[in-house]
């Protein structure tokens, strides 16, 4: 083909730019169009910069087994890194509730008991044929309690420990504790991966990428809502400043949420295939809502040092009567000369009902008064900012990110990965198994993850490059 090749790239996130910058860089003959429904570029990705210059990530916040050929490592691996990484164990954590304080090593030792457990289950018949992960915790979780005969006989605290060792270990993927340096291991494609806290913005690469694409490649404000299989080609249909308008090309790559899709907020004519359709409902997104309090040094450093009380802790597990809070105390994830006074504070959808009765202001307050119970100088007086952003709520989003439903299993992300409308359509994004040779990695899947968002967007740019 001579002709100049049309293509457009719905969304403007980390996957939608990705995939311009690498068909930009290829010279081909090409006419791209980035259509973005947000008066922004970045998704999900969402840095929020507190006065005293703490960075905290609301959207996406972690590096999955940073090696060299990651396409996050050249951000971090320079004399003036993008942004800086590090992991401590989800293991170094206290729970505090009205009723109970785990220590520490308390429930370190709980969890060395359920990871000796859950080695013990890997020759287990009945645990490997379990679906998804969702359904192997509540089959780890039965085991320990079948077979307790010594810790606590409290079952409420036991669920309490189940729950918080379950809610740190993400993906099935043991952190590795590491303290005090950054990680670049050389398991990348290995089974044992490494998980790192990114804490010097993400935006950064959000920024850099869009200085390769040309601005007037980029349409904010423009939702799209159909997209038409047509003779040798594909359309699609997108309301911009209300007007409907319809774009004509050879190529689309869709990027947006797994969420819109399963909202059935863009129709698909034809109808997408039945695998595709079932994978799309047997996916699940994420529902979490993120909050951020900084608090004044002398007030944050006074909670610090003491040393009786479990913020001195990495992670605070925090249960009042009516709502659970995964707390990461963000002064342990950043260089000593930083000293973070900020915490990350998520809540389980589980708890929505409960969540949905406040406003954001309001639930601020809940948290500040419950931190003010143990903490007496983390209150509302010393509290100097606050951030808070519930992905459920967005549109355009749907949730924080994908996840397999209790009805799906592997194929399911094959499934919603692959291309459509004869390899018109194609899929990159956090929700998408990695199809076709990336140029460093094959075999690696990276679901629910930036870098995969970045692979996936590589790989459908360079199949497009290959069919034309």
């Amino acid at each position: 083909m001579n002709e100049k090749i049309r293509i457009c790239i719905i969304g403007a996130g980390i996957a939608g730019l990705v995939a311009a910058k690498e068909l930009l860089k290829s010279g081909k003959n090409l006419e791209i169009d980035i259509l973005e429904a947000a008066d922004y570029c970045g998704g999900r990705i969402l840095t929020h910069t507190a006065p005293n210059g703490d960075i905290i990530e609301h959207g996406a916040n972690y590096v999955h087994d940073l090696h060299k050929n990651n396409p996050l490592y050249n951000y971090c691996e320079s004399d003036n890194p993008l942004f800086l990484t590090k992991t401590i164990g989800f293991d170094e954590a206290e729970i505090l509730t009205d009723k109970f304080h785990i220590r520490n090593d308390e429930f370190r030792d709980f969890c060395n008991k359920i990871k000796n457990l859950e080695d013990q289950l890997i020759l287990d018949a009945e645990f490997n044929s379990l679906p998804n992960g969702y359904d192997k915790a509540l089959f780890i979780s039965k085991k320990y309690k079948d077979s307790l005969n010594s810790h606590h006989k409290n079952e409420e605290v036991i669920d309490l420990m189940l729950n918080t060792f379950f809610m740190y270990k993400s993906e099935w993927m043991d952190l590795e504790i590491c303290r005090d340096h950054f990680i670049y291991t050389d398991t990348y494609g290995h089974t044992k991966p490494y998980d790192v806290i990114v804490y010097n913005g993400y935006d950064k690469i959000i920024k850099q990428t869009l200085d390769s694409i040309p601005s007037s490649k980029i349409q904010n404000n423009s939702k799209v809502i159909a997209i038409h299989k047509a003779n040798n080609g594909i359309n699609v249909d997108y309301l911009y400043n209300g007007k409907k308008v319809t774009w004509s090309g050879d190529f689309v790559i869709n990027t947006v949420s797994l969420g819109v899709l399963k909202s059935g907020a863009i129709k698909f004519f034809p109808e997408l295939s039945k695998e595709k359709q079932a994978a799309i409902t047997n996916l699940e997104m994420v529902k979490t809502r993120s909050m951020s309090l900084t608090f004044r040094r002398d007030s944050f450093e006074e909670a610090m040092n003491d040393v009786e009380k479990p913020f001195c802790k990495p992670y605070i597990a925090l249960n009042t009567s009516e709502v659970e809070m995964f707390i990461i105390n963000l002064n342990f994830f950043h260089l000593p000369q930083i000293r973070s006074t900020s915490l990350r504070i998520f809540f389980p959808n589980k708890y929505a009902k409960f969540l949905d009765k406040y406003n954001e202001g309001e639930l601020k307050s809940y948290v500040v008064r419950y931190l003010s119970k143990h903490y007496k100088s983390l209150n509302e007086e010393n509290l100097i900012d606050y951030s808070y952003k519930n992905w459920n709520k967005e549109e355009l989003f749907c949730g924080a990110y994908s996840c397999l439903g209790k009805n799906g299993n592997d194929s399911t992300w094959v499934d919603y990965a692959k291309s459509e409308y004869d390899g018109r359509l194609l899929m990159a994004g956090e929700a998408c198994i990695v199809i076709g040779e990336p140029p460093h990695i094959p075999n690696r899947v990276h679901i629910s993850t930036v870098d995969g968002a970045m692979l996936s967007a590589i790989a459908a740019a360079n199949n497009i490059l290959k069919t034309i």
